[in-house]
């Protein structure tokens, strides 16, 4: 659905290959699983956007991990948190 809409509204939409299953700390399901997928997803991005080929870069980061109890909670919003915006 997500391409469907970028191709309806004429945005370019590049999908990145993450290898969150080659770190351990991610693969042995702790609680915090989400913060090091993520980790490996914005450590991803960080590369794509300093190498000078991008003007924008968009994330899909749920809006119910940016308010402040999910925050505290949440290992996604942890991390959505210590991403440079």
């Amino acid at each position: 659905m997500a391409m469907k809409m970028a191709v309806k509204i004429g945005v370019r939409v590049e999908v990145i290959r993450t290898k969150e299953l080659d770190n351990p700390l991610f693969v042995n399901n702790p609680i915090d699983r989400c913060y090091f997928c993520k980790s490996e997803l914005f450590d991803k991005i960080s590369e794509m956007a300093t190498s000078g080929c991008y003007l924008n870069m968009v994330d899909g980061t749920n809006y119910d991990d940016m308010n402040s109890s999910a925050r505290e909670k949440s290992p996604r919003g942890k991390k959505c948190e210590e991403s440079p915006r």
